[in-house]
């Protein structure tokens, strides 16, 4: 089944909320820029499925997707957007409140039913009995002996028809409780997302921070750098400054010593 055939039966079943909770902020949609349910940014315009929405049972903000269904409003009994935990929660209390009393209450009204019509029957025909057949009393023992056995076999008939009737209940709440923990998943993966979204942004902003703390390293080496490149530039510079003074010095040579053996003499040039 397909993304659109399942919303469409999940919105034959007609959401009607009682009341809404006094401390609602209906403002509070303003500030939000993820979907409640999901995590996702809202597009700013463009992309339908990630437009912002207000659900108007809580009034957070959330997209299209999980907010596909709509719920009567207790204040206006108009058909509102209504978010998947929202929906969620009321459909619960909802089915509660009616699941109990109305199986109970159907049970009762078809077992009063075929035990007035039982009634009505019998006497009707005890009546008949008594007024045409005085005289013939086996004919009239005959008469009860049938009707107790028709009461008997109605009687069995009517828990033959409690049983199914009960049995169709249940099926039928049985579905609705499936329907209430697929609802439920669905809320749990929402949470399982919100949670990843979160550590998705709290590493992000970790890495920002990293990013930002590396390039100020970066920076500050670049700097580092520049410094050494100069001092090194001064240094040649002093080295060459330094070479070109000694070469301008008058050179002193020493001549070889003389064979009578006295002092070396030293010209200058």
């Amino acid at each position: 089944m397909d993304e659109e055939e399942s919303k469409a039966n999940i919105s034959l079943i007609i959401l009607k909320v009682k009341s809404l909770p006094s401390d609602l902020d209906k403002k509070v949609s303003k500030q939000e820029t993820n979907c409640l349910i999901c995590g996702i940014p809202f597009a700013k315009k463009g992309v339908s499925q990630t437009s912002k929405h207000v659900c108007r049972f809580c009034f957070h903000a959330c997209c299209s997707a999980c907010s596909p269904l709509t719920a009567l409003h207790p204040e206006n009994n108009e058909s509102e957007r209504i978010c998947l935990k929202c929906y969620t929660n009321y459909l619960k209390i909802s089915v509660e409140e009616e699941s109990s009393t109305k199986n109970q209450e159907v049970i009762r009204n078809e077992v009063e039913k075929f035990q007035r019509d039982t009634m009505e029957l019998h006497i009707k025909e005890v009546e008949t009995i008594k007024e045409n057949s005085k005289n013939q009393e086996k004919q009239f023992k005959d008469q009860i002996s049938r009707l107790s056995k028709d009461i008997q076999e109605r009687d069995s008939k009517i828990m033959t028809m409690s049983f199914a009737e009960n049995e169709r209940l249940s099926k039928k709440d049985e579905s609705i409780g499936q329907f209430i923990r697929e609802m439920k998943e669905i809320d749990d993966k929402t949470k399982a997302v919100e949670a990843k979204n979160k550590n998705l942004l709290a590493n992000n902003l970790s890495l920002e921070t990293q990013n930002k703390n590396l390039k100020e390293k970066l920076s500050g080496l670049e700097l580092e750098k520049g410094n050494l490149q100069k001092e090194g530039q001064n240094l040649l510079e002093n080295i060459k400054r330094l070479q070109e003074e000694i070469d301008k010095k008058p050179k002193i040579m020493t001549t070889p010593a003389p064979k009578s053996g006295c002092m070396n003499s030293c010209i200058i040039y």
